[in-house]
């Protein structure tokens, strides 16, 4: 299953700048490129060269139009970069809640913002796939357009796409076809839905994972032993979770930190609740959730349910071996309010 995790992940990138912004060959005055060239340091038409875009000709090219192609691949990529940039900007100030606009703002244009870590931090897998190549041209950009970002960044919260035309256009005019591109291209929500879809056809082909009525793949993998017990609308059930991104990132263990988990059914999101009503007490089951409140909206859940009752009081006044949380306003299984 893992491989085909990162299969269906992979599919999220999209890399190569517009063949329109790339020079056209000349088949005149051609020199050999030796391998002098295409050997110094990282080069982008190694990569072409590979694949074979080239052909046999690629010794016949003038040593011009490779360093053409490389500059407007490195320019391209800096526009890209830029965009992401400011995403990134974005994602920090908004994460910090912080009332004071302002402050939040000079504590994020203090960070290190070419740190790997704070990318991996405030993006998901999908973009995650891109940010290597991000954060090659990350400290050369930030270079070019820091004073740009630092004067004009109120126009992100407001006029978004003009604040990467004001920042990233101060790189190159190439630069607006980067910022079209990202504003054409699939939404980020149309992706991820993509891969759910392909991950529950893969789930429900491959791996004998049933659907409910609304496409939630689900399986049992520990059936109730002794216990005819189904969970009710109106019950309340005591269960241990774990949930993880689909990149296996744990949001959530409570078999790890021994504790159990006091749920209303009733309150479960509505495609959570209909794989919940088909279980029993003591079952444990899988299934894959999309989560739109969540920043990487994928997610693996594993559930065991110990104990269902229709009387919370009473389901807590019995003895159990762990302790339990009885009041998580914000568990993920929970329907979220309306944004």
């Amino acid at each position: 299953m893992p491989r085909v995790r990162e299969a269906l992940l992979i599919l999220y990138s999209a890399l190569l700048p517009p063949l329109a912004l790339i020079p056209p060959v000349l088949k005149t005055n051609c020199l050999h490129v030796g391998n002098d060239f295409l050997h110094a340091g990282k080069d982008y038409l190694r990569d072409l060269l590979k694949m074979g875009v080239f052909e046999q000709n690629g010794k016949k090219i003038r040593k011009e139009v490779f360093e053409n192609i490389n500059r407007t691949h490195e320019t391209y990529s800096s526009c890209k970069t830029c965009i992401k940039l400011i995403q990134l900007i974005g994602k920090i100030i908004k994460k910090k809640r912080e009332p004071y606009v302002d402050i939040a703002i000079e504590d994020t244009l203090e960070k290190n913002l070419c740190d790997s870590n704070l990318w991996h931090e405030h993006f998901n897998y999908d973009e995650l796939l891109y940010s290597e190549h991000v954060l090659e041209y990350c400290k050369a950009t930030l270079k070019l357009t820091r004073d740009s970002i630092e004067q004009h960044i109120y126009q992100f919260y407001n006029k978004e796409e003009l604040f990467y035309r004001t920042v990233c256009l101060h790189i190159n005019p190439i630069c607006k076809t980067a910022i079209e591109e990202e504003r054409s291209s699939l939404s980020r929500d149309s992706k991820v839905k993509l891969i759910y879809q392909l991950y529950c056809d893969y789930l429900t082909g491959e791996e004998h994972y049933s659907q409910t009525s609304q496409g939630v793949p689900y399986k049992k993998i520990e059936p109730a032993e002794s216990s005819n017990l189904t969970l009710k609308r109106g019950d309340y059930a005591v269960v241990q979770s774990e949930i993880r991104t689909m990149h296996q990132k744990i949001l959530a263990d409570d078999f790890a930190a021994r504790k159990l988990r006091l749920l209303r059914v009733s309150e479960l999101a509505d495609d959570v609740l209909e794989v919940f009503l088909r279980m029993k007490q003591q079952d444990v089951f899988k299934f894959l959730f999309y989560c739109k409140s969540c920043e990487d909206p994928i997610l693996e859940v594993k559930i065991k349910i110990h104990r269902v009752s229709d009387d919370g009081d009473a389901i807590l006044k019995e003895s159990y071996p762990d302790d339990i949380i009885t009041n998580d306003r914000h568990f993920l299984l929970y329907k979220q309010p309306a944004t």
